[in-house]
């Protein structure tokens, strides 16, 4: 585990069967959008189970804001933004399957620019209000994230 004040990044976040799950659902009932694949996470599995697993990796008091996932192809230049409406954003890396050579991972920046590697079953949290975005992806593939705007109380 890498962590700071300000970011935490967390290998081997959910357990295997927890993994499998949003893995298989990642396959699955997707919104299209012109140069993305989106949907909302409401299920109770993602808003409960996903949300209280987060709390106890953290060992903190989490409430949820909002829950959803994304993916995003080769064709997308992503742009530094902040999030609102909540304290932190759990960021969840999802493909199973996934060259570190096709790039693809996130900037945070705190102090410095830190660039995360997309890794399976890696999650990052950070501050919200920290600029952010998702690097150019080097390959026709999806990289699918699922997020979590969480208020850590």
């Amino acid at each position: 585990m890498v962590e700071d004040t300000k970011l935490i990044i967390i290998d081997e976040f959910f357990t295997k069967h927890q993994y499998l799950k949003i893995l298989l659902d990642s396959k699955k009932n997707w919104e299209l959008r012109p140069k993305s694949v989106y949907k909302d996470l409401k299920d109770s599995f993602y808003v409960k189970e996903c949300v209280e697993h987060i709390g106890k990796k953290l060992n903190k008091s989490i409430s949820l804001y909002r829950a959803y996932s994304h993916g995003f192809r080769r064709d997308l230049l992503p742009g530094i933004h902040k999030d609102v409406n909540a304290t932190h954003t759990a960021l969840f890396f999802v493909n199973d399957v996934y060259d570190p050579n096709w790039l693809g991972g996130t900037i945070v920046y705190t102090d410095k620019p830190n660039y995360v590697e997309f890794k399976s079953n890696r999650m990052v949290i950070f501050e919200s209000g920290l600029d952010h975005t998702g690097t150019p992806l080097l390959c026709d593939d999806f990289r699918i994230q699922c997020i979590w705007k969480i208020n850590i109380v």
